[in-house]
């Protein structure tokens, strides 16, 4: 959020990425955002799509035309998000 900082985070501080689920922490706002004036970077990540499961199943085996062109779908949709918001798109590896 502009000016704020990260949410929970006195002074502004930003808490780095973790996989470590104790770490985690949950937020909730009780407002209204609007993307285009409140958030200021999406980040995206790689290893999430290219390694989720498939739910494009034909005949007990991967689509995996179907499966490459629903992860070209979900890029594409990310970035005209993040343009149409003027949200800066960060792809985490």
């Amino acid at each position: 959020m502009r000016g704020a900082g990260p949410v929970g985070m006195r002074g502004g501080g930003i808490l780095p990425d973790t996989d470590v689920a104790s770490r985690r922490i949950e937020a909730h706002i009780f407002e209204q955002i609007s993307f285009a004036k409140d958030v200021l970077e999406m980040r995206v990540s790689e290893r999430d799509i290219n390694t989720a499961p498939s739910t494009l199943l034909l005949n007990g085996t991967l689509d995996d035309a179907g499966y490459k062109a629903s992860k070209q779908t979900l890029r594409d949709n990310a970035r005209k998000f993040a343009t149409r918001n003027g949200i800066k798109l960060v792809w985490v590896p």
